[in-house]
Formats: structure tokens, C-alpha cells, sequence
């Protein structure tokens, strides 16, 4: 697990976390600068064991969540989550929303996605 608390751009926002969980490099260093720029404190995973860990202790504010992972589904994350407190954003590159049960998560983004689409979708789902 990493911690980011630093921004680029704009101040850190005085809010509970975004947990970012996704194992692709690249994927992760976009998100993680979209996320950043809008000054938005980060919690990063890669695998299902580091989430399963920061869920324990942590209650984000946002959970981002990659369904396909080495370790697993990320879906199986689903019942660690407050679902009264937090928020979740299930992306796919492999999977389709249909293929999501309703309910399942709060929005779902198709990978690859627009980058405007990405930021207005967590400033919808963090307000």
C-alpha cells in the first residue's frame, strides 16, 4: 500500500480518503495524477491483501476498484466496504456494466475512459 497526501495542482482537500485499488502501472500513475491534481488524498493498492488491509482500518471516501487483479476479483472487496459511508467506482477494461449485478457499485467506467470523464464521474460521486 502507498500513501499520497501531496498534490500538484490544488490544495489537499480536508476529506476522507479515495482508496485507489488497481494493479496496472501505467493505469495506476494516471489515475493517481488525476487524483492528485485535484487535491485529493490517496490511499494506492495493488493487490486484494493490501486493500483487505487498508479497508480494515480505513474508511475511504471513495473506493476505485479494478474488477480483474492477479490475486482476484476486486470485487470480492465488495462486502469489506462501509457502503453507508463510502462510495464505489468499479472500472473494467475486460468486463461491461451489464456484466455487473444492479447495485453492485455506485458507477462503473470502462477502461480505457476520457480523463474528463474520469474526474467530473469522482467529483459526482465524492459530493
Amino acid at each position: 500500500m502507498t500513501i499520497y497526501t501531496g498534490t500538484l495542482d490544488a490544495p489537499l482537500r480536508h476529506t476522507p480518503p479515495i482508496l485507489l485499488v488497481e494493479d496496472g502501472g501505467a493505469m495506476r500513475t494516471l489515475q493517481r495524477f488525476l487524483l492528485q491534481r485535484e487535491g485529493w488524498p490517496l490511499l494506492e493498492c495493488r493487490d486484494l491483501a493490501d486493500a483487505r488491509a487498508v479497508l480494515a482500518t480505513t474508511t475511504p471516501a471513495l473506493v476505485i476498484l479494478d474488477v480483474k487483479l492477479p490475486s482476484g476479483s476486486g470485487l470480492e472487496l465488495l462486502p469489506l466496504i462501509d457502503r453507508s459511508r463510502t462510495r464505489v467506482l468499479v472500472m473494467s477494461g475486460a468486463a461491461a456494466e451489464a456484466d455487473l449485478a444492479p447495485g453492485v457499485a455506485d458507477a462503473f467506467l470502462a477502461k480505457p475512459f476520457e480523463l474528463s470523464t474520469f474526474t467530473a464521474l469522482i467529483e459526482q460521486l465524492t459530493n
